[in-house]
Formats: structure tokens, sequence, C-alpha cells
């Protein structure tokens, strides 16, 4: 799925913003580059947690499944490396820092893939993140887990006029999901994903696995401009090369 994702080709030009970045993230996580340009430079800071040793590992790669670029990190110590003469229209980067976590950021835009295993997942505080709904999408569904002890958080879900639509607040021990309907008039939209402590639940916000799941294409950006600058093309062929899978 996520390789799917990475297939896509944009003509449309951003301004970068190196200052965009995530929020820590554990377990593995894949990130789209978009619109690089010449020379792509990709930031990933590492942050340890307990008694974990593992470093980060990092691999880019192009449509093509070409690797770009292997290399690893240490616990502690920022990997940052730049695609020379860069010619492809996306990158895919890989990042695996096991039960630690990284801090992801980019000089081109970016968004990251939120299905798979682990979904986004995020440790403590998580700036708005933004999903770009197709004209045909009737539906789509936000899920959480969170399993470990203590852990919990409060997901909104806002719609394009920045009305809320969606809400969860749970400690979610198991895995709890909510399925939003999507008004003829808001689709081919961008709508918000919000995060906060609980204001309902014991605990508070902590390790929390989210996921994106539809006839969408299951990613989230950073930035409101973003998501409506490429989300329809990300998702265009998105599409064709799941149709073609299939």
């Amino acid at each position: 799925m996520a390789t799917t994702v990475l297939c896509v080709v944009l003509g449309a030009s951003a301004q970068a913003q190196e200052d965009v970045v995530s929020p820590v993230l554990r377990h593995t996580h894949y990130f789209v580059l978009v619109d690089p340009g010449e020379a792509p430079t990709v930031r990933l800071e590492t942050r340890a947690f307990y008694h974990y040793a593992e470093g980060v590992s990092v691999e880019i790669a192009d449509p093509d499944g070409n690797v770009e670029f292997e290399g690893m990190a240490p616990l502690g110590e920022t990997l940052g490396t730049t695609i020379e003469a860069a010619d492809a229209d996306a990158y895919m980067v890989r990042a695996e820092p096991g039960m630690n976590g990284i801090v992801f950021s980019a000089t081109s835009p970016w968004c990251v893939f939120v299905g798979g295993r682990w979904g986004l997942g995020s440790n403590n505080d998580v700036p708005p993140m933004y999903l770009w709904v197709p004209p045909d999408c009737e539906q789509f569904t936000v899920a959480a887990l969170a399993e470990s002890p203590g852990e919990s958080g409060r997901i909104m879900v806002d719609d394009p006029s920045g009305e809320q639509v969606a809400v969860m607040d749970s400690t979610f021990d198991e895995r709890e999901q909510t399925v939003i309907e999507v008004p003829v008039g808001q689709r081919g939209a961008v709508w918000t994903v919000r995060w906060s402590d609980p204001q309902e639940a014991e605990g508070s916000l902590d390790d929390v696995n989210t996921y994106v799941e539809g006839d969408l294409t299951p990613v989230l950006w950073p930035t409101a401009d973003w998501a409506e600058q490429f989300g329809q093309a990300l998702w265009e062929r998105h599409r064709a090369a799941a149709a073609a899978e299939g």
C-alpha cells in the first residue's frame, strides 16, 4: 500500500517549508516527498525511549523502487541527506526507529502514510493534520489504538467548513473507530484531524496509533495548503496504481 501511494506524477509546484516538522513518531513510518525539486534534503532527528537501543535506519527510493539513499542514525543524533540531481517527481522515505522515535522534516512538501500496522504512531502532542477527501468518497473511517496503560486521547475530525463532525475520547485500550459520512458538497476538499488530551477518559495523550481508511489515499499532510495542492494528484495516481494491481 505504501508503495502504491508513492506512484505519483505531480506537475504543480510548491514553496518548500523547512520548518514544517512531523510530531514525534514511533515505529516504522513512510513519508512521501512531492514536487521535490532538483536536490531535496531530508532530516530525521532521533528520539530515545526507555531502554530501547535501536538506532534509526532510513531508506529513500524513487517511484520505480530504485534506492537513492540508505543510512543509519544512532540515538541522540540527527541524520540529514540531500538527493543530489534528483530527477524523479516523488520519493518515498522509510524510517525505522523500532520502539524509539523520529521527528521528520524535508525541504519539499511531504505527507505521511497512516495505514498499515502502525498508522500514525504519535507520541504526546500532535499538531492538526490534514486529509484530502476525493470527490467520489462517500465516507471514511478514523480509528485509534493505544495499547499501553495510562495512555489515552481525544481525536477530533473537522469538515472543510471547520465544523467538528466526529470525536473519539477514550483510553483506546482496544481499537476504536468512527465512520464519517461525507456530504456531496464537502467532497474533493481538505478535512482536518486534531488531537488533544482527553476530556472524558482517564489518562493523558501519549502513544496513540491513528489510522485513516476508506476510498481515499491514506496519508495525512502537515499543512492544509499541501493537502489542497497535491491531494487530488496523489489520489488519482494512487487509484490508478491500485486498479492495476487489483
